[in-house]
């Protein structure tokens, strides 16, 4: 993305803040011992990357002092005149650290990454039971399939409950919530958490030629098998520490 070539034509930076991003935010500082004066065709290039929905600002500033902001619906030249002279008042050690970001809007189960890097890693920040819990939270609308499109991944990945791509692609899938399903798996075991879930094993399971951080696969694969576990077996107990599960054998004895 062109945030990438801006943070590094204005300068060399010498520490990376900031790198992360959620579901609703993205966030990128560096932190510059100098920089070069960025023109209004620098942040124009900035924002005509960003999606009509989202909302992007870039702060500037000298160590922890009050920042210069440029959004694109700024006056850029009243925007540019503050910045020139916030960097005028810029001595020898002091750090210059630039921020960009992005607020994002979704709608229609429809999310949007900017970078698969930062996708990864906020998925592999999570334990299996805290995974499990965010797709199953109000976040997400659970009556339809969730897309998750990343501005630089490869390929694509499906399966019953989410679609990753780069970008927007019809499918054929006519997605109903497995009330049902649930109901019947949570009716015949005790289970400390699979009644709080709106999520199953197959919705963990992948196909395709999407191009996935083997870390984070296995995150997703780890979590489908936990929940294979939880749907067939009779007592269940997950924690951020462990997984608990237990069939229960009943013995009969029969004339021979």
């Amino acid at each position: 993305m062109k945030y990438n070539s801006f943070l590094n034509s204005i300068g060399t930076p010498n520490e990376i803040k900031i790198f992360e991003e959620d579901f609703s935010e993205f966030t990128v500082e560096y932190s510059y011992p100098t920089i070069l004066m960025p023109t209004e065709e620098n942040f124009k290039d900035i924002f005509t990357e960003i999606r009509g929905s989202d909302i992007c600002s870039v702060y500037l500033s000298i160590e922890q002092g009050e920042a210069v902001v440029i959004k694109d619906d700024n006056n850029f030249t009243s925007g540019l005149n503050d910045l020139k002279n916030l960097l005028v008042s810029h001595e020898e050690g002091e750090k210059i650290n630039v921020k960009l970001n992005v607020y994002k809007n979704s709608n229609d189960n429809q999310f949007y990454f900017y970078s698969k890097d930062c996708f990864f890693n906020y998925i592999k920040s999570f334990d299996s039971l805290s995974l499990a819990n965010f797709f199953s939270s109000n976040i997400f609308n659970h009556n339809s399939k969730v897309y998750i499109f990343i501005n630089d991944f490869v390929g694509t990945l499906n399966s019953n409950k989410f679609f990753i791509s780069a970008q927007y692609q019809p499918t054929e899938d006519n997605y109903e919530y497995p009330e049902k399903r649930i109901s019947n798996i949570v009716s015949n075991n005790h289970s400390s958490f699979f009644g709080k879930l709106h999520v199953l094993p197959e919705d963990f399971i992948f196909s395709g030629n999407g191009e996935i951080d083997l870390s984070t696969l296995e995150r997703f694969q780890r979590l489908a098998k936990i929940l294979i576990i939880s749907s067939v077996f009779d007592i269940t107990d997950l924690t951020k520490e462990s997984f608990f599960y237990k069939l229960m054998v009943i013995s009969q004895s029969v004339n021979p």
